[in-house]
């Protein structure tokens, strides 16, 4: 079952509430976002044979090193290089988050914004690549109002999954398939578009009037036309050989 994170909870605003007993008094509004318990969602989803079987593999896949061939997130060098996964040999959790915005209104109409709402997901990374697109692999992390967020900033919002991820990261006991036993778990990567990796990261949303749309390749936006321009005369000469 979701629970109640309240944002605003050392900052109420007031407002006037009508009392049976004593009349219109000030009481406190508190701003409401809703999760789901992650290391409880986590245990129930280990409980599936095929989720349990997969990790397991993925563990022993990972203590093959082969740094030539880069097939998947756990070939990279930011997990090889990992401390906890280097003391666990590779049985270790890793997870995606993964944000969107949802306008819940009619997107042309005059309340366009107002109702808009941030979903969070998590993805167990320890599942093969082909199954972890798949609806039943992702799960719902949490629901938050876009203008709350914002006004509030993720960290506030996300403290409950943060304070699991540390239990997790130092290793936390869970029974699964009546197997009792302590695990380890880091956060791989969050994904999601531009202004959702902007915001989360802390940077500006809108990149229409920045001089580096492209905090990756760090390209100023003069030279975009002249890329773009480029790349399509390229792909139609590709195309052209073809036939």
């Amino acid at each position: 079952m979701p629970q109640s994170v309240v944002l605003n909870e050392s900052d109420p605003s007031y407002d006037w509430k009508m009392d049976k007993e004593l009349g219109l008094i000030l009481h406190e509004v508190f701003e409401m976002s809703y999760t789901i318990p992650f290391i409880q969602s986590l245990k129930q989803f280990l409980e599936i044979k095929s989720v349990h079987d997969a990790v397991g593999n993925n563990f022993h896949n990972n203590t093959r090193v082969n740094s030539e061939v880069y097939s998947d997130v756990w070939d990279g060098k930011f997990v090889k290089r990992d401390p906890e996964f280097i003391n666990l040999n590779g049985a270790i959790l890793g997870f995606q988050i993964y944000m969107d915005e949802v306008e819940l209104a009619n997107p042309l109409g005059s309340k366009k914004g107002k109702h808009k709402v941030s979903v969070f997901y998590w993805v167990l990374m320890n599942l093969p690549p082909r199954f972890r697109s798949c609806l039943r692999s992702i799960l719902l992390l949490g629901i938050v109002s876009s203008d709350l967020l914002k006004q509030r900033w993720v960290s506030t919002f996300l403290r409950p999954f943060l304070d699991d991820l540390i239990l997790l990261r130092k290793g936390f006991s869970l029974t699964v398939r009546n197997e009792t036993k302590k695990w380890h778990s880091m956060l791989l990567n969050f994904v999601g578009d531009i202004p959702a990796s902007n915001f989360v990261a802390g940077f500006k949303e809108g990149v229409g009037f920045a001089n580096l749309p492209c905090r990756s390749c760090m390209t100023h936006k003069d030279q975009l036309e002249t890329i773009h321009r480029e790349a399509n005369c390229i792909m139609r000469d590709k195309i052209s050989h073809q036939f």
